[in-house]
């Protein structure tokens, strides 16, 4: 089988040129060549063309294999580099394996010619899976940290919301509770049945904030009735709150999902239609969940108003949701145009 080779030559002897590309033809390389005697012509070709590996003299007129070596270093090109020459002793030859020559050969006995060459180009592929290794571990490194940091800030921003909620809605509650408490206090005898009854309420109402929160930061129903049982009751609560028609389409949906997949699910459904009933004014939503080939497919689609691209990426909610689908493997994707409702549509790989 012959080999393609792309070979700079660094030689002022044409005849000595001849003689290496024959041994190389009879090795099985078929090779594409340039020969250059100086310094400024091997500049020129090393970065103007790509190059497998160079032949070179040690001694010429103008020019050597010392500075061809130190030229090659300078293009910061990792090519392998052989010396091939005739006026050669073993202390030159040690000085250029010590410069970084890949290796010498004698041009009276270029037996070993093709057997060195195939054992450089092997080590230089090498080399270069390593960096590529090297560069792609970095790089996932890099994600690694990047992700952990979005994973720290997703939480902090639900632990502001869970705050605002708390502080908002229970914290308000809890303050006109007390002002009642207190105005009854001051005149026991003067309490109405009005207002026990409407301190009442307040604690109803307290009660069922407290509930609906604890649902939402860890719904009971995901771990006891599976994933599709826990989004059939977020729709049920939502549509009740919201009256918004929200409808559930699924199929191939299995109770036996593992918890993260689940959890992620069930948390991008929630989030999708909590930002609708916020934002949207739509009045209606489909849900679809499906499993295909070791996918979960996930498409919320509403009737809203939408919203314009640039506030795809400032939402801590959507941000949020794609984070969940990433640390999972998965992806998350938005579409929304003003006027034309949006669809929020997420895959998670799954085995089960």
């Amino acid at each position: 089988m012959t080999i393609q080779l792309r070979v700079l030559i660094v030689e002022d002897s044409e005849q000595d040129t001849i003689l290496l590309l024959r041994k190389l033809k009879e090795t099985g390389y078929n090779t594409i060549y340039k020969r250059v005697q100086n310094y400024k012509d091997m500049k020129s070709e090393l970065e103007q063309q790509t190059w497998d590996i160079v032949l070179s003299d040690y001694m010429l007129p103008d020019f050597g294999g010392l500075p061809a070596l130190e030229l090659l270093k300078i293009s910061g090109k990792d090519i392998p580099f052989i010396v091939v020459s005739g006026q050669i002793g073993e202390d030159v030859a040690v000085e250029a394996m010590r410069e970084g020559a890949s290796d010498y050969i004698m041009k009276g006995n270029l037996k070993r010619l093709g057997a060195a060459i195939a054992r450089e180009l092997e080590e230089s592929e090498n080399r270069k899976q390593r960096r590529k290794a090297e560069k792609d571990l970095a790089i996932s490194e890099a994600e690694l940290r990047m992700l952990s940091h979005r994973l720290i800030m997703l939480q902090e921003d639900e632990r502001r919301n869970l705050a605002r909620e708390l502080h908002d809605e229970i914290g308000h509650t809890l303050a006109y509770l007390r002002l009642i408490i207190d105005r009854s206090s001051k005149s026991p005898r003067k309490v109405t049945q009005s207002a026990l009854d409407e301190a009442k309420q307040i604690l109803t109402n307290l009660i069922e904030q407290v509930r609906n929160l604890s649902l939402s930061l860890k719904p009971p129903m995901l771990e006891e009735d599976g994933l599709l049982q826990a989004i059939k009751y977020l729709i049920e609560r939502y549509s009740k709150e919201s009256a918004i028609s929200i409808t559930l389409n699924s199929s191939d949906v299995p109770q036996s999902i593992p918890w993260d997949f689940s959890l992620a699910a069930y948390r991008i459904v929630q989030e999708s239609i909590t930002n609708i009933i916020k934002h949207s004014k739509a009045i209606k939503v489909s849900v679809n969940i499906n499993i295909e080939k070791n996918n979960m497919y996930i498409k919320i689609t509403d009737n809203g108003v939408g919203f314009t691209t640039e506030k795809l990426n400032t939402g801590s909610g959507l941000r949020g949701m794609r984070e969940r689908a990433k640390i999972l493997g998965g992806k998350l994707n938005v579409e929304s145009v003003p006027g034309t409702g949006t669809t929020i549509s997420a895959v998670l790989p799954i085995s089960i």
